[in-house]
């Protein structure tokens, strides 16, 4: 390869990863924003609304909206008197990005 493709070559990675590390950062920033209006959904008692936000979330990684979503789609009739459902491998996904629990955490 010369010396003039390989600098190209190495000019289109970083402008590729500085892309990426922009989306990466607006994605954070728009999951933030997210869990702040699903937060205030959940205690206006829009439960449904808030559920729904939560759950996109936790199906996007973020660990306290998928606390939060499987604690909903547990006890919904019993504290919501609604029903919060969710597919098997969404709750399989939403309980992986938990920490785990450790000893003296029990």
């Amino acid at each position: 390869m010369s010396q003039t493709k390989r600098q190209h070559v190495q000019v289109l990675i970083a402008i590729a990863f500085s892309a990426m590390t922009a989306f990466s950062q607006a994605h954070a920033v728009d999951q933030d924003e997210l869990y702040v209006r699903a937060a205030t959904q959940y205690a206006d008692g829009h439960f449904a609304a808030a559920y729904e936000q939560f759950a996109w979330l936790a199906d996007h990684g973020h660990r306290e909206a998928a606390r939060i979503a499987l604690d909903m789609n547990r006890f919904g009739m019993k504290l919501y008197g609604s029903i919060f459902s969710a597919e098997p491998h969404q709750l399989l996904a939403w309980r992986y990005i938990l920490p785990t629990r450790t000893a003296s955490a029990r």
